[in-house]
Formats: C-alpha cells, sequence, structure tokens
C-alpha cells in the first residue's frame, strides 16, 4: 500500500491536489454567485430579517426553520451587511465549505487505504 514516491512526483501529486481544490471550489462558487436560486432563498432571507431585528419567526406564516439552521441564517445575514456581498451567496457558503472538507476527507481516506494516485481519483 505505502509507496515511496520520488520528491518530484510527491511534488506533482501535491500541485494536482491542490488543482483540484480550487477547480472544486470554482465550480461552485461561481454559480452560487451567479444564480440567485429558488423561493427557498426569499424564506430564508425573510426569516434572516427578522432575526437580525430580533423579532419571532414564530409568528410568521413562512416555513420555520429548525435552531441550528437558524444560526446559520442569522450568520449569513450578519456577513452579508459586513462584506455586502449578495445574501443567496453567502447563504450558500456553509454548504461549499462542507463539500470541500468532504473532498479532503476523501481523499485522506482514501490515501490511507490505497495510494496518492487512486486518493486524487476518489477526490476528483
Amino acid at each position: 500500500m505505502g509507496q515511496i514516491l520520488s520528491k518530484s512526483k510527491r511534488n506533482t501529486i501535491c500541485w494536482v491536489f491542490i488543482a483540484i481544490l480550487i477547480a472544486g471550489l470554482l465550480f461552485r462558487l461561481v454559480p452560487a454567485y451567479i444564480f440567485y436560486g429558488t423561493g427557498d432563498v426569499d424564506t430564508a432571507r425573510k426569516q434572516t430579517n427578522l432575526l437580525l431585528r430580533g423579532e419571532n419567526i414564530y409568528v410568521t406564516s413562512t416555513y420555520n426553520y429548525y435552531p441550528p439552521i437558524m444560526s446559520l441564517l442569522y450568520l449569513s445575514g450578519f456577513f452579508e451587511k459586513q462584506f455586502r456581498l449578495p445574501y443567496h451567496f453567502v447563504m450558500k457558503l456553509p454548504n461549499i465549505i462542507a463539500d470541500i472538507g468532504i473532498m479532503i476527507f476523501i481523499y485522506l481516506f482514501s490515501y490511507k487505504l490505497y495510494s496518492k494516485r487512486i486518493a486524487l481519483l476518489h477526490m476528483a
């Protein structure tokens, strides 16, 4: 399983790993910024505005999110205001970060079981 690779091959695999991560990040960030989404984004936006004003969101007639998600919505609204980013983009960031984390996990898990090259294929 564990193979001894030359330094140049290790560097190449490292750069391929970084390139796959960056490509995966761009393939998620660009559409998240460009495309608004569905009515769920509108509902989340309404809930976030209520949370930021400190109002009770459970008195609304819209879909009420469960508490952990409301924390993410609150943070999305906070970051939207602080960094002046579109809300539809900011609210998608936790999922994008989770996707990148899963890519890294798949690489590390496959690397332990197989080899670096196989791990890169699994990650891609």
